[in-house]
């Protein structure tokens, strides 16, 4: 008798621990949606081609003799790696050297 009861309330324990832990996942899901929205990638309307990021791939494509119509995917390894480095060090912004 002993046993079927201790075996019935490990189950219970089991069926409330799984239910809480995916309460706990659901809701530090939600938590982090709502604290980290999706950051659009859109092109200002007010900006066009004025938006710094062309700006400083119209100057890398120049500098590296690069056609502008060119993604960036598809570049050589070298030319991949200098575009990221030049793209991480023209984008930041001056409040980032602050800190």
């Amino acid at each position: 008798m002993w046993c079927k009861v201790a075996r019935s309330n490990a189950e219970e324990l089991y069926t409330r621990q799984s239910i809480l832990h995916e309460e706990r996942h659901y809701t530090m899901t939600k938590l982090k949606e709502e604290a980290d929205p999706p950051v659009p990638n859109v092109i200002s309307a007010d900006t066009g081609p004025l938006d710094e990021r062309f700006i400083i791939w119209r100057a890398f494509c120049a500098e590296h003799q690069v056609a502008v119509e060119t993604l960036p995917g598809d570049l050589a390894e070298a030319l991949k790696t200098e575009w990221e480095s030049m793209k991480v060090e023209q984008l930041h912004t001056p409040a980032e050297d602050e800190t």
